[in-house]
């Protein structure tokens, strides 16, 4: 054989060999590719994952803030309201003790309050319904119980001992305190059954 046939045999062999070794090393990139691709959609998926929870996270945070706001509100206007109300019935209480209807309430009251108590008494009644307080009082036998007018008194009348160790007061105004957590609750029950 000669050298040309040798070194041409050599190239063949060599060409071979690289051949071989391209493959290999092609498919090795490929697997690395493979890999990494494969890595990489992982950490890709892992990636948007994370990105999608924080962003519920977010969601629910921002939508617990609006929730917490809306109630807040919710009661500030259930508040304004339900002073509303209770403006309108003291002036409607304010109204009715100016009115002539009042002398029906005011009788009313005394007999209530009236009723059980022994003694010398008084009765303490607004300035202007001091007369129909004396009237009632003689028509029910009374005469023995003083009528002591007092201008702050509007909606209602006391009763008291003349030593003053005790008092009794009847008023509408004092029955509106009494009752207005329970106004309170009906404005709210109100307000949120017309929400629904």
């Amino acid at each position: 054989m000669d050298q040309s046939s040798l070194l041409r045999a050599m190239a063949r062999e060599v060409e071979a060999q690289c051949r071989e070794c391209m493959a290999e090393a092609g498919k090795q990139a490929a697997g690395i590719v493979s890999q990494a691709t494969e890595k990489h959609a992982g950490r890709r998926a892992e990636l948007l994952e994370a990105a999608r929870q924080a962003s519920v996270r977010q969601i629910a945070k921002e939508r617990g803030r609006a929730l917490a706001d809306a109630a807040r509100r919710e009661e500030a206007f259930e508040g304004t309201i339900t002073e509303e109300v209770l403006v309108e019935t003291r002036m409607a209480i304010d109204g009715l003790a100016q009115s002539e209807e009042f002398t029906k309430v005011l009788e009313a009251l005394l007999d209530e309050a009236l009723r059980g108590l022994t003694g010398p008494l008084e009765v303490v009644a607004p300035t202007g319904k001091v007369d129909n307080c004396n009237r009632w009082l003689r028509s029910k036998g009374l005469d023995d119980v003083k009528v002591v007018p007092d201008g702050t008194m509007r909606d209602g009348i006391a009763v008291q001992d003349p030593q003053r160790s005790f008092r009794l007061t009847n008023t509408l105004s004092s029955r509106c305190a009494q009752i207005k957590s329970q106004i309170r609750q009906i404005c709210s029950e109100k307000l949120k059954s017309k929400g629904n």
